[in-house]
């Protein structure tokens, strides 16, 4: 984690802007999002779903920490 906060500000496609929004900003990881490799690959199975969600719990922690 790179930094984080709770004063960030996202403009929306018609303009308008959210305020004070919660952010967090992780070093850049190359290989594309979770959620690409679920859509291409289908169904990961359980012990794929039980690897990534170890991984997201331990993230959250060391980010706690």
């Amino acid at each position: 984690m790179l930094e984080c906060g709770d004063d960030g500000c996202v403009q929306k496609r018609s303009g308008r802007f959210l305020k004070d929004m919660v952010y967090i900003v992780l070093e850049y990881a190359l290989g594309g999002l979770l959620f690409d490799l679920c859509h291409s690959a289908g169904a990961l199975g359980e012990d794929a779903g039980r690897f990534f969600m170890l991984q997201l719990v331990d993230a959250l922690d060391c980010m706690h920490n």
